[in-house]
């Protein structure tokens, strides 16, 4: 019980409620609860507590929380500061929802925005055609092959690729 109020606390400063939730964390962690431990992490994490958004992710990927993971993924992109952590960072998470969570659609959407946010995201533009090609929407493939084709200062050999993975 008390380990709950920590984990909820709404009351008192923003530094004290967080160090009480990542030691609720702890506790929680240590009596084999991981859920319950990445759940109060997120909670300070959403309120823009870094260090519990850095142990949520530990926590996270040490006991396999994939759908926690989800979580946090999703706060670090928000929170992403240069164009390839973005990239990363969505890749990461797009590949997540779509094979270990089996939300193809919500991958894909994802990689969607990027791509259209970020006109040089080669790696969305690839990890979309490739799944586009496996739910066979081939023209939807093609077009993803030539957006990323179309990306200018691209190597031959990589503009190469997708030229001729478009026209196949």
């Amino acid at each position: 019980a008390t380990l709950l109020r920590a984990a909820t606390a709404t009351l008192g400063s923003d530094p004290a409620r967080y160090a009480l939730r990542r030691e609720a964390a702890k506790a929680y962690e240590a009596i084999g609860d991981a859920q319950r431990a990445v759940a109060a992490l997120l909670r300070s994490a959403e309120e823009g507590d870094e260090p519990s958004l850095a142990e949520a992710e530990r926590v996270a990927r040490a006991h396999a929380q994939f759908s926690a993971l989800g979580q946090v993924l999703a706060l670090r992109l928000k929170g992403a500061e240069s164009v390839q952590a973005r990239r990363d960072l969505c890749l990461e998470r797009a590949r997540l929802l779509g094979d270990t969570l089996g939300d193809r659609a919500a991958a894909i959407a994802l990689l969607e925005q990027q791509a259209i946010a970020d006109e040089h995201d080669l790696g969305a533009r690839f990890a979309l055609a490739r799944w586009y090609l496996t739910d066979q929407r081939t023209v939807d493939a093609a077009l993803a092959y030539e957006s990323a084709a179309s990306i200018p200062g691209l190597p031959p050999e990589v503009a190469g690729r997708a030229a001729r993975a478009a026209a196949s």
